[in-house]
């Protein structure tokens, strides 16, 4: 086209050279071709402009789209985690206090015949092993309490180890502060568990409470973790819904 133009130009100039009438000919065939170029060269131009915005907008489009997408697969992974997390935090918790607890009740089995014994024996938690022992012991109350203890202590560490290992993985997925007190929480129900164990591994008298105390003390925190997960949880609904 701009070729094309040139070639006019030049042809018009050589007939306004020549002057008169043909010169007035000459103005509107440039006139003519003139106002087609111009518009073409528009056309042209406004074809481009709408190709480089469409291309922008559908960028745009792209990106939008992968930052929705990507912010409802962490709005629902959120949503699968902190109920998850709550359920595994409050089985450690009420597993550990329930064992550090001061009020605790046994059988007293060195009253008990041997066949009320081997029926309760039946259905024990104690290995075959165990059970032979506590057949020949004297005092089958404090080896029971013993096995008893010591089988709680068993099912506190792996509740704490469950919640450990799930929080590891995917704590990263919790928003502050609910993070910190799922944290802070843990913390205080091992370090419970943790101070029981010694207390029944070196027989200390009088008894280290201090760490059973500050978990009993956590009610509040307890409490405010259960606010701000119920709102989280309820707000991610709106959210995603």
């Amino acid at each position: 086209m701009e070729e094309a133009a040139r070639s006019l130009l030049t042809f018009v100039g050589l007939i306004f050279g020549a002057g008169g009438g043909v010169a007035v000919v000459a103005y509107a065939l440039l006139r003519f071709f003139g106002e087609k170029w111009m518009n073409a060269k528009f056309e042209e131009r406004l074809a481009a402009f709408k190709h480089a915005q469409g291309k922008e907008l559908e960028e745009l489009r792209y990106r939008i789209n992968a930052l929705m997408d990507r912010t409802v697969k962490l709005h629902q992974k959120e949503f699968d985690v902190i109920p998850e997390s709550w359920g595994k935090l409050n089985t450690s918790c009420g597993v550990v206090t329930a064992i550090t607890s001061a009020f605790q009740q046994y059988p007293d089995l060195d009253r008990i015949g041997k066949p009320q014994l081997d029926e309760f024996l039946q259905d024990s938690f104690m290995a075959k092993w165990q059970k032979e022992e506590i057949r020949l012991t004297d005092k089958k109350t404090d080896y029971y309490r013993k096995a008893l203890t010591w089988h709680k202590v068993t099912e506190g560490r792996e509740a704490c180890r469950e919640f450990h290992v799930y929080f590891r993985k995917n704590g990263i997925f919790i928003p502050e502060p609910i993070k910190s007190q799922f944290v802070q929480l843990d913390k205080l129900t091992y370090e419970a568990l943790i101070e029981y164990e010694l207390n029944e591994r070196e027989e200390i008298r009088p008894r280290l409470r201090k760490a059973h105390n500050a978990l009993a003390e956590a009610k509040d925190i307890m409490i405010s973790l259960e606010n701000n997960v119920q709102d989280r949880l309820w707000n991610m609904n709106k959210v995603v819904g």
